[in-house]
């Protein structure tokens, strides 16, 4: 997705940093891109944050009875085994049910099965271990309106609002964004606004 759109966050991204308090601000990007570390510092992130992890996915969804943003949470696992990729499993496709207009596709999506997403990884900070996280856009079926229809994630990708923070403890702490939700790969997204999740957890070898 272009870096440009980023500039626009939306009110689910910034209702879910606000309302955890989660803080990046150690190790967070921010809009500067020189950010660079030589191969044997790469590796010496790397080494710091392979693993498996274990934590919350939050979010922030809309409540229907007081039309309030509200702060959610599901279990959530990923795991960081090569020193390029970064792999979020079961990612709970249904949460996207939230973000739609379309009631048929609405209904489709909380019954939605759950997707592993492949993140392609930059490191770009060693001490504490900061690193860009690009998603690689999950693609699934859903049938409805009496048909199979292919759904296609998009997030943002190449910029400062995807990343991930580790401290010495193990203890990491990651956002990503979906841009856009396509159908039968279709121009036009059905997401109301780009969606904000952010992970929290603690990792094991």
């Amino acid at each position: 997705m272009m870096k440009k759109q980023t500039n626009k966050l939306s009110f689910w991204l910034v209702g879910c940093l606000v309302m955890l308090g989660l803080s990046f601000a150690a190790c967070n990007p921010g809009g500067d891109d020189n950010h660079t570390l030589t191969p044997e510092q790469q590796q010496q992130a790397y080494q710091q944050a392979r693993g498996n992890y274990a934590g919350k996915l939050f979010f922030s969804r809309l409540d229907a009875a007081t039309g309030n943003i509200v702060k959610d949470s599901s279990a959530i696992r990923w795991e960081i085994n090569t020193d390029s990729t970064l792999i979020i499993k079961a990612f709970p496709m249904r949460l996207f049910a939230e973000y739609v207009n379309d009631n048929a596709l609405k209904a489709a999506l909380r019954n939605a099965p759950d997707q592993d997403i492949k993140c392609f990884t930059y490191y770009y900070n060693l001490n504490p271990v900061g690193f860009f996280i690009n998603p690689v856009s999950p693609v699934f079926t859903l049938n409805y309106g009496g048909q199979d229809h292919k759904i296609s994630i998009a997030f943002f990708i190449r910029n400062s609002y995807s990343f991930g923070v580790l401290n010495s403890a193990r203890l990491s702490q990651m956002q990503i964004i979906a841009a856009s939700l396509q159908v039968d790969a279709m121009s036009s997204t059905y997401l109301k606004e780009s969606v904000g999740f952010v992970f929290q957890g603690n990792g094991s070898r």
